[in-house]
């Protein structure tokens, strides 16, 4: 990213922005003695630690103004505190550790009821309970955070509240660093800085996945990507925007996705399901049939044979063998080889 912390013998902490190096955006005043180390948190771009020869650890979170302190140890140690560093461990329980030039050491632990009052909220988020737990989790970087996420997509979904869905499924994506270019004579600009760490406070941080090295199981990362593809294409369906369903569904005929999603049961169960709602209507039924076309290609090609069965299956389909029930018609072709994998974390 672009932001750095730097400080020293004034006791100040300053964070920059590199693309406003003029001023810093944020200043951080507590420290009574210089201070010997600072350290960003893996998990949150927001918070960052400083040892101080002035005896103390300090925590800072820069969305909580004005002082942006929110723990301060300072009790109990007979020399400087000369180093602070984060860890993540397997409790999912994001902790700074500090040592002193003489060897003691402490540590804070940012526990689910430390990191509460500081769980950020945007304008238009649901009101609910249960979205706000999930935002809650989420924050706190609760593994179980991720399930609950797709347990309430799937609620909203069920009930046509294609927004809501979006919103809970944003929460379990890593956001992407902005392109920007280090020139010296762009202008300060505070408020653009406070809205990207407002997006990147709210939401996962780019840096969270590859500097903590955790991973999603496969199960919960395809579950994920799949809800999106639904939640998008039943909302065109209810907005009876046929067309722009034919153009989503063939977007994600692509051979990376085809390839992805090889084994994940429900997807192509799920773009079969599409293909035979298009089929039905007499105006995209030729569409829908070019299309269905386009994936037993792909599937074939990915070695797939479940899958194509199932996608040719729908250029005749039903036929005077068949039953008016496609969905029953394609159960046929299931097999327990289709079952979906899960794959642990690491």
């Amino acid at each position: 990213g672009y932001w750095l912390a730097s400080a020293g013998e004034d006791g100040i902490v300053n964070v920059w922005d590199l693309r406003y190096k003029k001023s810093p955006m944020r200043t951080l005043q507590s420290h009574a003695n210089r201070v010997n180390s600072i350290s960003w948190s893996p998990t949150h771009c927001e918070i960052l630690a400083s040892a101080s020869s002035d005896r103390s650890l300090k925590i800072w979170n820069l969305n909580e103004s004005p002082h942006y302190m929110v723990s301060n140890v300072d009790y109990g140690f007979s020399s400087p505190v000369v180093g602070c560093a984060w860890t993540w461990n397997s409790n999912w329980i994001t902790t700074c550790s500090a040592v002193t030039k003489t060897g003691e050491m402490t540590t804070v632990k940012l526990e689910r009821d430390f990191m509460a009052p500081m769980v950020p909220r945007h304008e238009g988020s649901p009101e609910d309970k249960e979205f706000k737990e999930v935002e809650k989790a989420m924050y706190v970087r609760d593994i179980e955070g991720w399930s609950q996420a797709i347990a309430l997509a799937q609620k909203y979904l069920s009930k046509k509240a294609f927004s809501e869905s979006r919103k809970v499924l944003d929460l379990c994506h890593a956001r992407s660093v902005i392109d920007f270019s280090l020139d010296d004579n762009v202008s300060f600009d505070l408020e653009k800085f406070n809205e990207e760490l407002d997006k990147y406070s709210y939401y996962i941080p780019p840096h969270f996945f590859p500097v903590t090295g955790f991973q999603l199981n496969t199960h919960l990362f395809m579950t994920i990507l799949y809800l999106k593809y639904e939640v998008e294409i039943e909302s065109l369906f209810a907005e009876k925007k046929f067309d722009k369903v034919i153009d989503y569904v063939e977007a994600m005929n692509s051979p990376e996705k085809v390839s992805q999603f090889r084994d994940y049961k429900p997807f192509n169960s799920l773009v079969h399901s599409f293909i035979l709602r298009l089929k039905a209507k007499p105006e995209f039924s030729l569409p829908a049939l070019a299309t269905a076309i386009d994936f037993s290609r792909s599937y074939e090609l990915s070695s797939n044979a479940i899958a194509f069965a199932k996608t040719a299956h729908l250029f005749l389909n039903p036929t005077i063998f068949d039953d008016n029930d496609c969905e029953a018609v394609l159960s046929q072709f299931d097999t327990p080889d289709s079952a979906t994998t899960n794959t642990e974390s690491n």
